[in-house]
């Protein structure tokens, strides 16, 4: 039997507590190479017994992760089947190891059996697998899900998660289908506890032009990866480079852009072996037998190694390619984070610029900077709740560099400014209680709010009614007749929209036809709206609306003249 590690053990402790107490979907943050296997394995065999011996599915998104924790639960005396159709297709026991592809279509006919879903690589919410959980409801409405992930954050949704582990509200997620995150420990930590292997960044010199390369659906086009990596001089000074710095190093992976481009690297390179997704499957695990075993000291491959490849002896990882998400990133180098006799560090040669654009600012390559809709990193400010004590980060205003702890500005004799004006854009405070079976209450710290009329209650500036009475800040239905001249600046306005019209460019333009009048925005490359309108997707994406203008917008008039728009409304 298999003794866990300690943070292992507080992992899984905190799933069965949050479990017992809420069915909301909860996530385990664990890094790579911190043993999930182990945890998964632990959580399958406690879930089945709580709930008295109904079953328990362990997801995974691939049959090498499958295989992986299907072996760690039989290893600590489960038994289990696997249900994935390149594997096999077993119903058996109790606890079933399966693919999404393959599960969805017995997931509605199985539910009623099964107590809980374990989601492996939880960061990639797809479509297949909140089907396959919703299906499952139908038989059983209180299914938990535990989530476990090393990378808890998605290509322009940000976080995957709406809770932290100290009850603060995520601020740069969008739609997260996680509800709280229980449990999380950095690769930080486990490397100065021992239990990863700590990277080395090697500086590299040559670097490949990636420039001119744009994400479109969240993927590179195979004609901008040609443009950029493949036939260029810089490759064979790359290959000379990494053969100099890992000439005392064990094992050797490299990740390449194209096949084509593979290729070409492979040719520089002797002793060197090389998988893709064309490379036949006896094929490739002949290549990869090879190059643990040391017959083969370079391992070329390209999106092939990326997810669920363990070979603890790897001491050296190159990147030659781009890669679209910082998740994806941290899965890369997570291949080197394992512990093997004789290896004190892995070292890192990155020649396509992903730590200048994942990491600016940031001292530690397990730290990637995380933003929704893919935004640019602004300042942020700590500042810490007047009612309840919640400490929590705000994007920081600027002009207000003197600030006291609670997000008030300051004169210079250290005095809050009278009137108050705050310091960053918080508007209400993050902090969330836990007070009952699925049930939040939100702290009622407001920075910045609007006030009802009717019973003097607070509510966000964009709020349509007051949350205590009902009462309609702006009736939607009646006449409005204010005139943009006589609006005041700051103050939050809701009116009907009965045309839009948007012209693109380096800053993106949009003027709104309201009984208001003519009211103008503008939105800069580092705004969602922005960001969602340059590449083509409808402007409205987030709110389901089509191509079509909202009914009606709340936004706030700027000194400058132009409006912000706060929230869009088809009521």
């Amino acid at each position: 039997m298999l003794k866990p590690r300690f943070y292992q053990q507080e992992a899984h402790d905190a799933a069965i507590k949050w479990v017992k107490q809420y069915s909301d979907p909860c996530l385990l943050g664990l890094p790579m190479g911190s043993g999930k296997s182990i945890i998964v394995a632990m959580l399958a065999k406690t879930m089945h017994e709580l709930s008295g011996g109904k079953r328990v599915l362990c997801l995974c998104p691939n049959r090498e992760l499958v295989q992986q924790n299907f072996s760690k639960y039989i290893s600590i005396g489960g038994k289990a089947s696997i249900y994935s159709a390149s594997i096999s297709k077993s119903l058996r026991h109790p606890v079933t190891f399966g693919t999404e592809q393959t599960f969805i279509k017995i997931a509605e006919r199985e539910g009623e059996r099964y107590t809980c879903v374990i989601v492996d690589e939880a960061h990639k919410v797809t479509n297949t697998m909140m089907k396959i959980i919703e299906d499952m409801k139908k038989g059983n409405p209180n299914l938990r899900v535990i989530g476990l992930t090393a990378t808890p954050y998605a290509l322009n949704k940000g976080y995957v998660f709406s809770l932290d582990e100290d009850n603060k509200l995520v601020q740069e997620t969008v739609d997260p289908y996680y509800k709280k995150r229980v449990y999380n420990i950095g690769a930080d930590e486990l490397i100065k506890l021992g239990y990863l292997t700590p990277p080395m960044v090697g500086l590299t010199q040559d670097e490949y032009d990636t420039s001119g390369l744009e994400l479109k659906n969240g993927k590179f086009s195979d004609k901008q990866l040609a443009e950029a990596f493949e036939g260029k001089s810089t490759t064979e000074k790359i290959i000379q480079d990494i053969l100099q710095k890992s000439k005392d190093r064990k094992r050797v992976l490299i990740f390449a852009s194209t096949i084509r481009h593979a290729k070409e690297i492979q040719a520089l390179i002797p002793n060197s072996g090389l998988v893709t997704g064309e490379t036949p499957k006896k094929e490739r695990e002949q290549l990869l037998s090879d190059f643990a075993i040391g017959k083969i000291k370079y391992m070329i491959n390209v999106a092939i190694l990326t997810t669920g490849y363990d070979l603890p002896i790897l001491d050296c990882i190159a990147i030659l390619r781009p890669t679209e998400s910082a998740g994806l990133y941290q899965q890369i180098i997570g291949r080197g984070t394992r512990l093997a006799e004789g290896k004190t560090d892995f070292l890192v040669l990155d020649y396509a610029k992903n730590i200048e654009q994942f990491f600016e600012g940031k001292s530690s390559i397990f730290e990637p900077n995380v933003k929704a809709f893919g935004s640019k990193p602004q300042e942020k400010l700590s500042i810490m709740c007047e009612y309840c004590g919640t400490e929590q980060e705000h994007t920081r205003r600027p002009g207000y560099s003197n600030t006291d702890s609670f997000g008030y500005a300051m004169d210079e004799a250290g005095d809050r400014l009278d009137p108050p004006i705050p310091s960053t854009y918080a508007r209400r405070c993050v902090g969330v209680s836990l007070i009952g079976r699925n049930q939040y209450a939100r702290c009622d710290y407001y920075w910045t709010h609007r006030t009802c009329e009717e019973c003097g209650a607070k509510a966000d500036i964009a709020a349509r009614a007051c949350n205590d009475c009902g009462k309609l800040f702006i009736d939607p239905n009646s006449k409005l007749s204010e005139t943009a001249t006589v609006l005041e600046i700051g103050h939050a306005y809701t009116a009907r929209v009965d045309s839009m019209s948007v012209r693109h460019g380096e800053v993106l333009h949009v003027e709104w036809e309201t009984p208001h009048g003519t009211l103008k925005s503008r939105f800069f490359p580092n705004h969602k709206q922005w960001a969602i309108a340059h590449h083509g997707k409808k402007f409205l994406k987030e709110t389901d609306h089509g191509n079509k203008p909202p009914k009606m917008i709340t936004y706030t008039k700027q000194k400058t003249g132009y409006c912000s728009i706060n929230e869009y409304h088809q009521v």
